[in-house]
């Protein structure tokens, strides 16, 4: 079943200074001796993250007092722009079959590669308000205008067989909700206030793929 999700971005100037990043889950058994061995119980990172300040002014609590109720804490899913990864060069699409694609992100060190989905990229209206299309497709480096593109899960059409690697250029943005119900706020002078915590966490159910 679909959960609500809002195609709106929380406020990108609220998000400066925040701690954001993947996260895994791997179970660790400790054998003799002290040597282990690991196992992955997630294919893919959830990423996760918490955009509290020190110190806010009274403008930026009420504009995220007003995003949070609009949002019903923990319920409704939003977009989150990530200001250290929020971009896409020439990156291969993952291929579903000869005709239909999955805008993604690849990061390799060494002789290691993660492939990750990007299911939020950003376009006219997506998110709400936005008037520029940002993403641009190619086979190889030579633009492709062939493609049609869900911007609401990143997913890729083309009218025939792209015939060469179908690589996109563009931003992104991550799908998450708050994972809280509660938001405390502290208003410490007229104008000046603080906040403990308002942690965000990625939906991992955007990454079910076609």
């Amino acid at each position: 079943m679909a959960m609500p999700f809002d195609e709106v971005r929380f406020p990108s100037g609220l998000a400066f200074g925040s701690t954001f990043g993947p996260s895994f889950e791997t179970a660790v058994v400790v054998l003799l001796e002290g040597a282990e061995h690991r196992n992955s119980n997630w294919a893919r990172a959830r990423w996760k993250g918490d955009c509290r300040y020190a110190v806010k002014t009274l403008t930026e609590l009420k504009e995220l007092q007003a995003f949070a109720l609009a949002r019903r804490g923990k319920r409704r899913g939003f977009r989150f722009k990530h200001h250290l990864d929020y971009q896409a060069v020439l990156e291969p699409c993952i291929v579903r079959d000869a005709t239909h694609f999955q805008l993604a992100k690849t990061y390799t060190v060494g002789n290691a590669t993660y492939v990750r989905p990007i299911v939020k990229p950003v376009g006219v209206g997506f998110p709400l308000g936005t008037v520029i299309n940002t993403v641009t497709f190619f086979v190889g480096t030579t633009p492709y205008g062939g493609a049609t593109l869900n911007y609401a899960t990143g997913y890729v059409t083309t009218a025939g067989a792209p015939g060469g690697v179908l690589n996109w250029s563009g931003e992104f943005d991550v799908a998450v909700r708050f994972d809280t119900d509660v938001n405390l706020a502290q208003l410490t002078i007229p104008t000046i206030g603080q906040i403990d915590s308002i942690p965000l966490i990625e939906l991992k159910e955007a990454l079910t793929l076609p």
